[in-house]
C-alpha cells in the first residue's frame, strides 16, 4: 500500500490512508482536501472552477468538476501539460485516491516538486459528480473494495465515457472547456476494469496507434512512449499489461487492442494530437493495491514526461505539421486479423466446474496456477474507408445552433442569401437500431448521394472553414459526416431531416401526376421500365402517386437531404 511519509502530517492524509487503505473518498472529503492544500501551497496550486457561458450551474453536479493545476508557477518556460481525469466511473474511484496522495506529495517532496518545473499537472478530482453522490456498497459486483464508492451512470443515467462526441451531458461540456483550454500533450483517464483473471493489477488502454492518422506521433507512441513506460512500470514493482481484451472466452490464445472511438475519453483526446490512455485495474485485485498501481502509474507517467520532454514538444509540433498537410482522413476501421505482436502474458488456468446453480459448465480461474506464455497481441486496425478534408463545411446558424458548435470557438463565418458551389449528400438511407443507446436511438447510414450543385443559401448560414480551425480539423469530420460511426447523425441528433414535411392527397394528385407523366419523358420511361419490372409495384397505386411525385418540383428537395454541405477544390 502506498505509504504517506513520516514527514507528513496527519492533517494532510487522505481518506484512503486514514482507512489504511480501505475507504475512498467522498466527493466533499475529495474537494475538501483539494481547497486545504491549494489553501497552503498557492505557490504550486490553483484549482479552477468550471465556465459555461448562458449557464448557471449552480444546481447542476457540473458544477462540482474542478480543475487542479500543480506546477512551478515562478517558472514561464514551456512546460508538458497532461490532464488526468478520475471517477468517470464512479464506482471505479482509484484514480481519485491515487491523485490527492500525487498532489499532495509532488507538493510536499523536494524530489517531485523539483519536476513541477518543467510540466503542470492538471487532475480532475471528480468528474462524474452525479454518480460520486449516487453512494453504495455493492453496484460493482466484481470488484475488490473499497467499502463504499459511486455509481457508474450520472444524474441521468449517462454513461459519461460514451458522451464525448456527441456531448449529451453537461458534465462533458464542463470537460472539453477545460481540455481546450489546457491543451495537454498527455492525457490519462482513470479505471477499474472487468473481465478476465490475470496476474497483472495494472492494464493499459492506449490510443490505438493507428488511428492516430499522424507517423510522428504513431512512431514516438509505438518506438519511445509505451515501450518506456512498460519497461518503467516493471522497475517499480509494478509490471503491467496492454488492456486484456479478447474473442475467445479466455484470452489465452490472444488478446486485441481496444477500439477507443471518438466517443471514448481517449478516443476523444487523440483527434487532437493528444497522447492518450486508459488505466484499467484488476477488479479482483484488493482496493490498496489497485490505488498503488494507480498512484506509480501516474508518477512513471509523469517522470517519463519530463526525461522526453524535449523529444515530445518536439513530436507534437511535427505532428500539428503533418495534421495541417493532410488530405484524407480514415473514416470507417476494421480489426486486423493477420498482423500482430508476441505478447508475454501472465494469466492463470482456467477450468470448467458444473454450476450448482444452474447446473451448467461455468467458467473459472484457478489462482493457485498461474502460468506465463506468450500469445498474439493483435494491436491494429486497418481503414476500409477514407474521405477528403472538405475546405470547409456549411450548414443553416440553426444547425449550428443546435449541435451546440459554439462551445468551441470555431473561426467561422457567417453568410446570408448567397449562391454557392457545393457538394450535398441526398437520397439518405439509413437504418435505426432497435434498442436506446446512452440516450439516443443509433442509427447505421445504408447508403447516399454526393451531388454538386449550385446552392441558394437564403438565410443566415455558417461557414467552417478548416485551413482555420486546423485543431478541430479531425473532429470536425468526425461529427460531422453523416457516414461516420460516432458523428452527430451516426448518435441520431439530426433525425429532423429525414421526415418529410409535405404530401398530397391521391384524389388531388392523380391528375396532375397524370399531366407530369405524359409531358416529361424521362420520368415516363423510367416510370414505365419499373412498372414492367416490379409486379408490386404494379398493384400499388399509392406506390406509383409516389414515384411520380418524387420525380416532380412538388417534392420538397430538403427531404432526405444531409443539412451540412461541403465545399471542395
Amino acid at each position: 500500500m502506498v505509504v504517506a511519509s513520516a514527514n507528513i502530517s496527519a492533517q494532510i492524509l487522505t481518506p484512503f490512508e486514514k482507512s489504511k487503505g480501505k475507504s475512498s473518498a467522498t466527493l466533499s472529503e475529495c474537494l475538501g482536501f483539494y481547497r486545504e492544500l491549494q489553501s497552503a501551497h498557492k505557490e504550486w496550486m490553483k484549482i479552477s472552477e468550471p465556465l459555461l457561458s448562458g449557464t448557471d450551474l449552480k444546481f447542476h453536479n457540473a458544477g462540482q468538476i474542478k480543475l487542479v493545476c500543480i506546477t512551478n508557477f515562478s517558472k514561464k518556460n514551456e512546460k508538458v501539460k497532461i490532464l488526468i481525469n478520475n471517477a468517470i466511473h464512479p464506482g471505479e474511484p482509484d484514480g481519485v485516491d491515487a491523485s490527492m496522495m500525487l498532489a499532495r506529495d509532488f507538493i510536499l517532496k523536494p524530489g517531485l516538486r523539483k519536476l513541477l518545473d518543467d510540466i503542470e499537472i492538471y487532475i480532475i478530482p471528480v468528474y462524474n459528480t452525479g454518480g460520486a453522490l449516487r453512494r453504495g456498497c455493492c453496484s460493482r459486483a466484481n470488484q475488490d473494495g473499497p467499502v463504499d464508492y459511486g455509481f457508474r451512470g450520472n444524474a441521468l443515467n449517462l454513461d459519461l465515457n460514451r458522451d464525448f462526441i456527441k456531448c449529451d451531458a453537461m458534465e462533458t461540456e464542463v470537460f472539453e472547456n477545460y481540455f481546450h483550454k489546457i491543451k495537454p500533450q498527455l492525457f490519462i483517464d482513470t479505471h477499474v476494469s472487468d473481465g478476465a483473471d490475470y496476474q497483472y493489477t495494472m492494464t493499459l488502454i492506449a490510443s490505438q496507434t493507428s488511428r492516430l492518422q499522424n507517423q510522428a506521433m504513431e512512431g514516438f507512441q509505438k518506438n519511445i512512449l509505451l515501450p518506456s513506460l512498460f519497461r518503467n512500470m516493471k522497475n517499480a514493482g509494478q509490471e503491467m499489461s496492454p488492456y486484456i481484451d479478447f474473442e475467445n472466452e479466455v484470452p489465452d490464445s490472444g488478446i486485441i487492442a481496444f477500439f477507443d472511438s471518438p466517443r471514448y475519453s481517449s478516443g476523444y483526446a487523440s483527434l487532437f494530437n493528444c497522447f492518450s490512455f486508459i488505466s484499467e485495474t484488476h477488479m479482483l485485485k484488493p482496493f490498496d493495491q489497485r490505488v498503488e498501481a494507480t498512484y506509480t502509474l501516474l508518477l512513471e507517467l509523469i517522470r517519463l514526461a519530463v526525461e522526453k520532454k524535449e523529444a515530445l514538444m518536439n513530436t507534437i509540433k511535427e505532428a500539428e505539421k503533418i495534421t495541417a498537410n493532410q488530405k484524407k482522413i480514415g473514416l470507417h476501421w476494421a480489426f486486423d486479423t493477420l498482423h500482430y505482436d508476441w505478447l508475454v502474458y501472465k494469466g492463470y488456468e482456467a477450468y470448467y466446474q458444473k454450476s450448482e446453480l444452474t447446473g451448467l459448465p461455468q467458467l473459472y480461474y484457478n489462482e493457485a496456477k498461474p502460468f506465463t506464455k506468450t500469445i498474439p497481441y493483435y494491436n491494429g486496425y486497418a481503414i476500409t474507408k477514407s474521405i477528403d478534408y472538405p475546405i470547409a463545411y456549411v450548414m443553416p446558424y440553426e444547425w449550428y445552433s443546435k449541435l451546440n458548435l459554439q462551445r468551441y470557438n470555431l473561426n467561422i463565418k457567417i453568410i446570408h442569401d448567397t449562391t454557392i458551389r457545393l457538394t450535398a449528400y441526398t437520397n439518405v438511407q439509413y437504418t435505426l437500431h432497435k434498442n436506446p443507446y446512452e440516450g439516443n436511438i443509433a442509427a447505421i447510414m445504408d447508403s447516399m448521394q454526393r451531388t454538386r450543385l449550385e446552392q441558394t443559401l437564403n438565410g443566415y448560414w455558417v461557414i467552417i472553414p478548416l485551413g482555420q480551425n486546423l485543431r478541430y480539423q479531425r473532429f470536425l469530420v468526425e461529427a460531422l459526416e453523416p457516414e461516420s460511426p460516432d458523428g452527430f447523425f451516426a448518435w441520431g441528433k439530426m433525425y429532423s431531416f429525414v421526415q418529410q414535411k409535405e404530401g398530397f392527397s391521391d384524389y388531388v394528385w392523380d391528375k396532375k401526376a397524370y399531366q407530369i407523366y405524359l409531358q416529361d419523358s424521362v420520368v415516363r420511361n423510367d416510370f414505365n421500365k419499373l412498372r414492367a419490372s416490379d409486379d408490386k409495384f404494379v398493384k400499388n397505386k399509392n406506390a406509383q402517386l409516389d414515384y411520380i411525385y418524387h420525380h416532380s418540383t412538388y417534392y420538397e428537395n430538403s427531404h432526405l437531404r444531409y443539412p451540412i454541405f461541403r465545399i471542395e477544390n
